[in-house]
């Protein structure tokens, strides 16, 4: 074992030294998630335009990945919505 992390171990407790490591995890997903999204960023933007592109969605034939893409487009759509309802003004009193 490492002596940094048994010292950790010591210092902190075993169960939030637990907790520090999936902490750790999670940034380190995160980090590795936007290292993977800027190396294919230019594929990825052609795969997406190419499904908005495709009126009738046939270039999904994958029935779990059209449906991840409809979540994802709809939640777009209700993040935009939901800007648009933020930007109304509430009454119309001048």
């Amino acid at each position: 074992m490492d002596i940094d992390k048994l010292t950790l171990e010591c210092f902190m407790g075993k169960k939030n030294y637990h907790k520090y490591l999936a902490q750790q995890n999670d940034n380190n997903d995160d980090l590795q998630f936007c290292k993977l999204v800027e190396t294919y960023k230019d594929e990825l933007n052609d795969k997406i335009n190419g499904m908005l592109n495709d009126k009738y969605i046939t270039s999904i034939p994958n029935k779990n990945k059209l449906q991840a893409y409809k979540n994802f487009i709809r939640e777009l759509i209700y993040e935009i919505e939901s800007q648009k309802d933020d930007t109304i003004p509430l009454s119309f009193d001048n």
